[in-house]
């Protein structure tokens, strides 16, 4: 029975194995802090008897260690604080921070994407998981069925297809096939469709029809 005490008793206060012992009180007046223990050298007190946090929370080996992005809720100038593991505000954003659609995660005390973002893994080909819109995207030219983004600006009368092309509307139409080249903003044939599909790759004698994208004979090769 004395031994089932002193176990229960070990693990009650595995944490806080400080207990104030040899000092005038046992206990503090800020909730969550602690006594530590007189550290008393040739009868005269060294350390201890100051309300602190349980060391464990500093101590790397220790499972209650408060390991980054975490810190120690405590200012050992002012001796203020609960001593709970909490999100650093020194080095994580506030809650008004993040943009639109991030929102405060702090599980990592970061800004993340919000629980109804898609799974990274889950994205068909050729989209991407891009983390600034938490969606699935076209890397470089933004998400699907939004306009077309060139050096950080919509492009007007585009739109993003699905095979990840830049489509173009409205002031230019293209024959076939063909779409408007985002930068020159040239009909030409794109590497795959609207669909999906790829456009042949064609190779001499051979070249592209530039109204139906497929490999013809070329009637100047010679």
């Amino acid at each position: 029975m004395a031994v089932l005490s002193v176990l229960c008793l070990m693990m009650v206060n595995q944490l806080r194995a400080q207990t104030g012992m040899g000092c005038f009180s046992s206990t503090c007046a800020q909730p969550g802090q602690i006594r530590l223990d007189a550290f008393v050298e040739q009868g005269e007190l060294v350390s201890g008897c100051n309300c602190a946090c349980p060391p464990a929370l500093y101590d790397p080996t220790s499972q209650y260690f408060c390991d980054e992005p975490f810190a120690v809720n405590f200012d050992p100038s002012t001796l203020l604080g609960d001593c709970s593991c909490s999100c650093d505000p020194a080095t994580s954003p506030r809650p008004e921070d993040c943009i639109f659609p991030t929102v405060y995660n702090a599980a990592i005390c970061d800004c993340g994407c919000p629980s109804w973002a898609p799974s990274p893994g889950s994205c068909a080909l050729p989209t991407e998981f891009v983390e600034e819109l938490c969606q699935c995207a076209c890397p470089g030219l933004g998400s699907v069925g939004g306009p077309c983004i060139m050096g950080g600006q919509p492009v007007p009368d585009s739109v993003v297809s699905p095979a990840c092309t830049c489509s173009y509307f409205g002031a230019v139409v293209c024959p076939g096939p063909q779409e408007a080249n985002a930068m020159t903003g040239e009909c030409e044939c794109p590497v795959i469709s609207n669909t999906g599909a790829y456009f042949p790759v064609c190779e001499a004698p051979l070249v592209k029809d530039p109204e139906t994208c497929d490999c013809i004979y070329d009637p100047l090769a010679v």
